[in-house]
C-alpha cells in the first residue's frame, strides 16, 4: 500500500532540534492546534501530528485558535485559516 502523505517531526521541549514543516503551495495542515508562538521570524503551530512553519503575522490568529480543530491552507502563496466544524 503506497500512502501519499508527509512525515512530521514532532515539536516537542525535549526535542527542541526538530524542523517544523514549511506547508508547499496547494498543502494543508488539520487537526488540533495545540501551541502557537514565534520562533527565528516564524510562527510555529503545533499540532497533535507535529510543527508547522507559517508567516510570523499569522501569530495572533492561530493563538486565538489554540485548543480549536483548524486547517490551514497554502494556495499561491497565501496562507487561508479556518476552524474545522464537527462533521467538516
Amino acid at each position: 500500500m503506497n500512502k501519499d502523505c508527509s512525515e512530521f517531526k514532532p515539536f516537542e521541549n525535549k526535542n527542541r532540534n526538530a524542523e517544523a514543516h514549511r506547508l508547499a503551495d496547494r498543502e494543508e495542515a488539520r487537526d488540533l492546534l495545540l501551541r502557537a508562538f514565534l520562533k527565528d521570524g516564524f510562527c510555529i503551530a503545533i499540532f497533535r501530528f507535529g510543527a508547522v512553519a507559517l508567516p510570523d503575522e499569522l501569530e495572533p490568529q492561530l493563538r486565538a485558535l489554540v485548543g480549536h480543530e483548524i486547517a490551514i491552507l497554502r494556495l499561491s502563496g497565501r496562507y487561508y485559516i479556518r476552524e474545522v466544524m464537527a462533521g467538516g
